[in-house]
């Protein structure tokens, strides 16, 4: 039976500094239909468990703060990456970012955040004032709140005339093909056009009952409920930010592909018994002190532990890599991963 024996990636890095997958605050006004991390559109087994105060409960900030202060006794240089939901949404965004600041710098490398840039522009530059925070918005053109694509546009001017533009995470919108289209164009003009990654295929994380698109009697199915497929190709093509991988079987075979092609590829990312960086190269903590050792145990699994119950464990897990338990992986692609 042909199966994966070989994973790594063909251009770019993999992590060299620890991430930690910050998730502050679980609203968000898009309520896309594809996000596994809001969750709107989960069961409500999973509600209870994930979210009993609900989504769009605003923690106090000192919640987060105490949380910032577990993740600075860390004995590896690590960055924070800030998300949700949509961390603008959460009224003491600012409040954290500059507690954050205030830590001592000697491991501690920046602060990311995610936005889908729905928030004022004199907010926006008031993020782009912080030292040590870049920003990676993401595009959802289905989704748009009271912005126009020339809008989205101009708030990305802001982000890279500030030197705070690391990434823009283009999702492709089935229902908006027209404005996609127009904005590829604006953006393939524009200096940082090398910083667009196009995003056709959505992460379809089936677990049960309780997990997202859940199928009676089936875990881990794909569907395709999500994907634009070859919609747009052509843009896809256009892209000079690509993330690709190559992929070696046991009968010496092997596949080029990318991120988008990955995703679809659920038979052949199944790590479960690999040894992977997830661990000492990322974690995933929500707003609860809750941790997970990645994106997909999150989704998938309980919480490893709460680090402000017992921080003492998460400090121990992330001094190394762990064996992979899951049976498919759907994303974070970005840390190395080894057959044993």
């Amino acid at each position: 039976m042909k199966s994966l024996v070989k994973f790594e990636r063909v251009e770019g890095d993999n992590y060299d500094t620890m991430g930690i997958s910050f998730y502050i605050y679980g609203g968000c006004k898009f309520n896309c239909s594809y996000c596994f991390l809001v969750g709107y559109n989960r069961s409500a087994a999973w509600r209870a468990r994930a979210a009993p105060q609900g989504f769009k409960h605003q923690p106090p900030v000192e919640q987060h703060c105490s949380v910032v202060d577990v993740l600075f006794r860390l004995k590896q240089k690590f960055f924070i990456y800030l998300y949700g939901g949509e961390p603008t949404e959460y009224k003491h965004t600012h409040e954290l970012i500059e507690y954050i600041n205030s830590k001592p710098r000697d491991i501690f490398s920046h602060i990311e955040m995610q936005t889908n840039l729905n928030t004022t522009r004199d907010d926006l530059k008031r993020y782009c004032d912080y030292k040590y925070l870049n920003i990676s918005p993401t595009l959802h053109l289905d989704h748009l709140k009271g912005d126009t694509i020339h809008d989205l546009v101009d708030k990305i001017d802001i982000i890279y005339d500030s030197d705070k533009l690391t990434r823009i995470d283009f999702v492709m919108a089935k229902k908006s093909p027209d404005l996609v289209r127009e904005l590829h164009y604006i953006l393939k003009e524009k200096p940082y056009f090398d910083k667009v990654m196009y995003t056709r295929n959505f992460l379809e994380i089936n677990t049960g009952e309780g997990g997202l698109n859940y199928h009676s009697g089936q875990s881990d199915v794909y569907t395709g409920k999500f994907n634009t497929y070859d919609q747009f190709n052509d843009i896809c093509e256009d892209a000079i930010y690509k993330e690709m991988y190559k992929l070696t079987y046991n009968d010496g075979s092997s596949d080029i592909v990318d991120a988008n092609e990955l995703y679809t590829e659920k038979d052949k990312l199944n790590f479960k018994g690999w040894l992977c960086d997830a661990g000492n190269k990322l974690m995933l903590v929500d707003y609860t002190g809750d941790w997970w050792i990645c994106d997909n145990e999150y989704i998938k699994n309980e919480p490893a532990g709460n680090m402000l119950e017992s921080s003492s464990k998460f400090l121990l897990h992330s001094r190394g890599p762990h064996i992979c338990k899951l049976d498919k992986c759907d994303g974070c692609f970005f840390i190395d991963r080894k057959l044993v």
